[in-house]
């Protein structure tokens, strides 16, 4: 594909992308768009773009492969769709949410949780909405992220009623995540503050994952976090236990590693 640096040019040229018919390489074929994207849009005079014609063209990029985008190629459609809503002075949340819920793909559930970062204040049901679609199919990266990006942003909204039963569905089938073990730490940590049971309940989860012997030092640092995280948002005295509780383990595990 030769530089294009006319923004109608590249509508069309993902219109063509997105057509039925087969396209070779088509994430290689999207970021190319997307970079040629970004020069146009910086040469281009916002009060003359037909930003309907432009959210419509990036939603349409999701859909590309039935959704199935790698997660590097869904951020960056997500992020231009981002950079576009912010230059409306009414972004089509709700419509654009609405569409993309209807279909739950990997690239679509990634674009959910950046634009309810973003935009969720615009309308809190719709928030609620994709949290309880997400929260049916917590088994993928793209989800734990999505779920991740949505509570980071809770000071916008009331997530309280979420945080609990989040937590207990990520705990309960921790053994199950496997190779996402790490952003399912992360969704914990975004969730302590939101719900003043979990502080306690998110420490005594770490405790449970710091003494066992086979797991990584990523999940090890990971855990550490998870209870440093508690301590922040607990009072004084159960602070202090819990950081001696991690200590305890730390110093166990080095003990029990320690050569003879």
């Amino acid at each position: 594909m030769e530089e294009i640096t006319d923004i109608d040019e590249i509508l069309s040229e993902i219109d063509r992308i997105v057509s039925p018919n087969r396209v070779l390489q088509p994430e290689q074929v999207i970021l190319r768009c997307i970079t040629f994207f970004d020069v146009a849009l910086r040469k281009s005079n916002p009060s003359t773009l037909d930003f309907k014609k432009i959210n419509k063209s990036l939603c349409s990029l999701l859909k590309i492969c039935n959704g199935d985008l790698s997660f590097q190629c869904s951020i960056s459609i997500s992020k231009h769709l981002i950079t576009i809503f912010k230059m409306q002075k009414s972004p089509p949340f709700e419509e654009t949410m609405n569409e993309l819920l209807k279909t739950m793909t990997p690239s679509s559930i990634v674009a959910i949780g950046d634009l309810c970062s973003e935009f969720g204040e615009m309308k809190a049901e719709i928030v609620y909405k994709s949290i309880n679609s997400l929260k049916n199919q917590i088994n993928n990266y793209e989800t734990f992220y999505s779920l991740q990006r949505i509570f980071r942003g809770w000071q916008k909204i009331d997530l309280s009623q979420f945080a609990y039963p989040i937590y207990q569905i990520i705990v309960k089938n921790y053994a199950t995540h496997g190779p996402f073990e790490i952003i399912a730490f992360k969704l914990l940590r975004s969730l302590i503050p939101i719900d003043n049971r979990l502080p306690k309940l998110s420490a005594d989860f770490a405790e449970s994952i710091l003494k066992k012997n086979n797991i990584s030092q990523f999940v090890r640092n990971e855990a550490i976090k998870l209870a440093a995280k508690s301590a922040l948002y607990s009072n004084y005295n159960d602070a202090f236990n819990i950081l001696q509780r991690v200590m305890r383990n730390q110093n166990y595990h080095s003990s029990s590693n320690a050569p003879l």
